[in-house]
């Protein structure tokens, strides 16, 4: 058996597929007595599947297996929870057919949500292969970093994964890394770039790459030059480029 980490992903190699497995948690955020950030479980858990799936979509990987760990009570926060998962699958991979599992705490009173989400895809073995940046793509940003209230507040800014997958599809993108708590820069230095290559930022990037991207707000994705018009016509949301791969 073949095992190997992608940066938070979780990469078996089973026969002649590879299974990819992707996680992320959320507490503090709900509607209980404690809850630092009042919103529905619902709408929570569907931004936190959003955060998962965009980091699947960075292997080229869609979800099969969702296994949902709740905080709380079945009634009636897991069942909003449960929600949010279903619409968010509904509204991104309607085409999917998919499993969900998970469990609630009915034992005793919780007076602040939690949730772990696990979430499995899998992607045949000769079809599988790890991006790479090479001498002559640009460097982009999708999206905005926000965090906090302003994900909740947002217009129609942020990353999803309908918008990584038209770009996916379109092949005019090469690697594509999702941003969270540690921010761009932290993430720009995690672009897999060929040996004969290194990253170049510009002086003059209006993005903040130090901030906090929160729930994979934005990502970082590298496109060959010639395929920038298709890059500029598969996006509905912000984008910026801010550098560029060139030979060493």
């Amino acid at each position: 058996m073949e095992l190997m980490t992608v940066r938070d992903l979780s990469v078996v190699l089973m026969g002649d597929a590879y299974m990819v497995v992707a996680c992320d948690s959320c507490g503090g955020i709900g509607l209980k007595e404690h809850d630092v950030v009042k919103l529905s479980p619902d709408r929570m858990a569907y931004i936190t599947m959003n955060v998962i799936c965009c980091e699947l979509a960075s292997l080229r990987v869609k979800p099969s297996v969702i296994i949902n760990n709740v905080c709380a009570e079945m009634d009636d926060t897991g069942k909003m929870v449960i929600e949010g998962i279903r619409e968010y699958m509904n509204d991104y991979f309607p085409e999917m057919k998919f499993i969900l599992t998970g469990s609630t705490e009915e034992n005793f009173k919780t007076v602040q949500t939690g949730i772990g989400l696990s979430v499995i895809g899998y992607k045949s073995r000769d079809d599988f292969s790890l991006p790479e940046s090479n001498a002559g793509d640009l460097v982009a940003v999708i999206g905005i970093p926000k965090v906090g209230q302003e994900v909740i507040d947002d217009g129609g800014e942020i990353l999803n994964s309908k918008e990584l997958w038209k770009l996916l599809d379109s092949r005019c993108i090469n690697e594509v890394i999702p941003a969270g708590s540690k921010g761009l820069f932290y993430e720009l230095q995690q672009l897999n770039v060929a040996d004969e290559a290194e990253l170049l930022l510009y002086d003059d990037a209006e993005i903040d790459l130090k901030k906090s991207a929160g729930p994979a707000t934005c990502a970082v994705v590298t496109l060959p030059k010639e395929k920038k018009d298709d890059f500029e016509n598969c996006l509905t949301i912000p984008y910026e480029v801010i550098g560029e791969i060139r030979t060493k």
